[in-house]
């Protein structure tokens, strides 16, 4: 995780956590309980505190429940099904944090980084979250769920009414057929089949309408077929990634939680001991050049030695020189 955020613009006080899931679970959502909990401690006007949280079984737990208690959270479960328009982050905050998220990776496309992984992801991230997460962003959120100020009449207004079941209609009446629009399901293609077998439609209408039908038909299939062709290609190089070796980056038992001026302290370490031992191995190098020059510096001036002695040997034993 570390080669993760070494060469990212995210802040230092970012906190960062990982399953092997790539989910939440109950371990995750007590740690950024205990999270929350240092974050607002000093905004506290009251004896307690209130958190709203969806019905995600990890926010039930008895450590999750029990730890609230201890420092007066009080826990508002939102009811099922209704996180759309109760919910301020899915009201209003979403959906900017969604349009930034997807300039950010047009901008990387058009710098041609197709491939996004973590490190291009977390160093875009800290921008997204600053232009999304503005404070009229939020606060338009808690107006518009109705739950601050509390006004449940925005929230009944948004739950859609039972509407009666309309009278079938006469399939003889000209009425029905009237709508020329193209179709786009198979009710609508038998609907101009019987138009044109009552005669209350011409054939030239009924075929050119049909025709637009079918273009339309054929575009959908090859979006479609892109879009599937597009998964396919994302599920292999998930599999290619989950079959790959993976590192243990922390000992059981130990907790994972790192802030990113942590981690990039120990990439930093890291880097100090491994630039010492390429300066150790230098070092040995060159004593080892050393060594090597003055080994052959001394067989250099052992051999003139031995050629004068040879050639005094083969002198004394020349006849002629007795």
């Amino acid at each position: 995780m570390e080669d993760w955020v070494r060469d990212t613009s995210l802040p230092g006080n970012y906190l960062l956590e990982t399953s092997e899931t790539a989910y939440t679970n109950d371990e995750i959502a007590l740690i950024w309980l205990k999270h929350f909990d240092k974050s607002t401690i000093k905004k506290q006007k009251g004896e307690w505190r209130m958190l709203i949280m969806d019905g995600h079984n990890s926010h039930s737990t008895f450590e999750f429940l029990n730890y609230c208690a201890n420092v007066k959270i009080l826990v508002y479960f939102l009811p099922s099904h209704t996180s759309q328009i109760l919910q301020p982050l899915d009201v209003a905050v979403f959906q900017p944090y969604k349009h930034w998220h997807g300039r950010a990776v047009g901008d990387l496309y058009r710098l041609g980084i197709s491939n996004i992984n973590k490190v291009d992801f977390l160093n875009e991230i800290n921008k997204i979250r600053t232009n999304a997460l503005k404070k009229g962003t939020i606060k338009k959120g808690w107006k518009e769920s109705g739950i601050w100020p509390h006004n449940p009449s925005i929230v009944l207004s948004k739950i859609p009414q039972k509407t009666p079941t309309p009278e079938p209609q006469d399939p003889l009446d000209p009425s029905i057929y009237r709508d020329k629009t193209t179709p786009n399901s198979k009710c609508d293609v038998d609907r101009f089949n019987d138009a044109y077998q009552l005669r209350f439609m011409s054939p030239n209408t009924v075929v050119s309408k049909l025709s637009k039908a079918l273009d339309t038909a054929y575009s959908q299939l090859y979006i479609q077929q892109q879009q599937i062709d597009g998964m396919a290609a994302a599920n292999r190089r998930k599999v290619e990634m989950s079959q790959s070796k993976r590192q243990i980056l922390h000992p059981v038992g130990e907790p994972r939680l790192s802030e990113v001026q942590q981690m990039r302290n120990a990439v930093m370490k890291r880097k100090e001991k491994e630039d010492a031992a390429a300066e150790r191995r230098e070092v040995r190098k060159q004593k080892l050049l050393l060594k090597k020059a003055a080994a052959k510096k001394n067989s250099l001036q052992t051999v003139p030695e031995a050629t004068e002695n040879s050639e005094a040997e083969i002198v004394n034993s020349d006849p002629d020189t007795r």
